[in-house]
């Protein structure tokens, strides 16, 4: 047996950065340092949020948490450039170059990993950071890269937005010589232009596709940071996005399914030759083990670049109980 699930997930999970460690406590919510490790690492599998991007670090000047000299003079006058948080210059943004760096320094590590399977969701940052994290990898040539709209950002903000459709994805990164990402899990859905629309409940689903057409080719960024913005200006804080905390839940928990359809059969692949470079609210969401009364996962930051082991036995099953917070 590959992957399973656990009726009853425990008290408390491990996760294991390569940079650090944390833990999870579901009845305290303390988060602290600790290393133990199931010996086999059948049902581990490596996570890692996506590098520094261009959105991360707006939203770092902004605070107040970066100085001027941490920026290149391109950077800082794209800061200043930005009007609020909803512009469209912040829609999918690239890496910012301290997200280069992070990519870099991480290699070495990186390169030490026997990993098959490079499962990516179809973003901008996620996509240059799997780039750069194996792009030295001595074993790149035979490692898939998968990319993987389930495992998406929930959606919450313009950097949340994939800029791109399908088409011009694909013309970007399925044509890189020595590393092609296949886009087979986006074309099989049944609107492969709006492929991230199956990822929502049917409310957000109708509410999106009435904005943007049928198509919505041109004008879906747009018309995805209207309803973020009206969000924000008649919703209460729990519910100033466009996706909701629990189905963001639904789809950690279809996605741990996903996995275990989908490498069961092989048994000679290990968790441990699988990585996610996803999202950090999303990962948040996959690893927590207690959830606040809006859904919303209890669980420290996760760095960027950093990644760590999570055993997806642990995964908190789903379960709707919260109909009304549906956005």
């Amino acid at each position: 047996v590959f992957f399973f699930f656990n009726d009853t997930a425990p008290t408390e999970i491990y996760t294991r950065s390569l940079v650090g460690s944390v833990r999870c406590v579901q009845e305290t919510g303390v988060h602290g340092d600790f290393n133990r490790m199931d010996k086999k690492g059948e049902n581990r599998i490596w996570l890692v949020r996506h590098a520094h991007s261009l959105f991360n670090m707006w939203d770092d000047w902004y605070e107040d948490r970066l100085k001027d000299s941490d920026l290149t003079e391109e950077e800082l006058k794209f800061a200043q450039s930005i009007v609020d948080k909803f512009d469209s210059k912040l829609v999918d943004p690239i890496l910012s170059t301290i997200g280069v760096k992070q990519c870099l320094l991480a290699q070495p590590t990186i390169n030490k990993l026997s990993i098959r399977y490079v499962l990516v969701s179809p973003i901008q940052r996620t996509l240059e950071t799997a780039r750069l994290l194996f792009d030295t990898h001595p074993q790149k040539a035979n490692i898939k890269f998968v990319v993987l709209p389930i495992i998406r950002e929930i959606m919450a903000n313009p950097d949340d937005i994939p800029l791109f459709t399908l088409k011009k994805f694909k013309d970007k990164y399925s044509k890189l010589e020595d590393m092609p990402f296949s886009f087979d899990e986006v074309e099989s859905a049944r609107n492969p232009v709006l492929y991230f629309l199956e990822t929502f409940d049917e409310e957000t689903r109708d509410l999106i596709t009435a904005g943007v057409g049928k198509d919505g080719e041109d004008n879906y960024p747009e018309t995805m940071l209207t309803i973020m913005r009206e969000k924000w200006s008649k919703f209460p804080i729990h519910r100033k996005k466009i996706e909701s905390f629990e189905n963001g839940r639904k789809r950690c928990h279809e996605f741990a399914q996903w996995v275990a359809n989908t490498f069961m059969k092989e048994k000679e692949v290990t968790g441990e030759q699988i990585m996610v470079v996803s999202h950090s609210v999303y990962l948040s969401h996959l690893i927590a083990q207690e959830f606040n009364d809006y859904g919303k996962a209890v669980c420290p930051r996760i760095k960027n670049a950093a990644p760590f082991l999570f055993d997806l036995n642990t995964v908190v099953p789903f379960k709707a109980q919260l109909p009304s917070l549906l956005y």
